[in-house]
């Protein structure tokens, strides 16, 4: 019996170990929502969100960040003011940006 015991306890830790998928925003749906947000203006992202709740600046570059609920949306400009990055990460079932 206690041969077996490592083996057990391997096998409880290996299966313990295994993930189950958990749900996300299908890619697809995040994929639009930063493809539609990229190539815009400062005054263009602006009109479309509203002021975001972070602006940090290494210049010339920009980052504006939003936030709603578990959601949020990070847009990096570049020393034109045009968008060049679009990161939403988190369960946004409705982003910022289907406003």
């Amino acid at each position: 019996m206690m041969k077996y015991m490592p083996l057990l306890f391997l096998c409880l830790t290996v299966s313990a170990c295994s993930s189950v998928p958990v749900p996300s925003e299908a890619p697809a749906s995040r994929e639009k929502v930063t493809a539609f947000l990229a190539d815009k203006s400062q005054i263009q992202i602006e009109r479309m969100l509203g002021e975001p709740a972070v602006v940090r600046t290494e210049s010339p570059y920009q980052l504006w960040a939003y936030q709603t609920n578990n959601c949020s949306t990070l847009i990096y400009f570049d020393q034109s003011g045009q968008s060049q990055y679009v990161d939403v990460r988190g369960p946004c079932s409705k982003t910022v940006a289907s406003r």
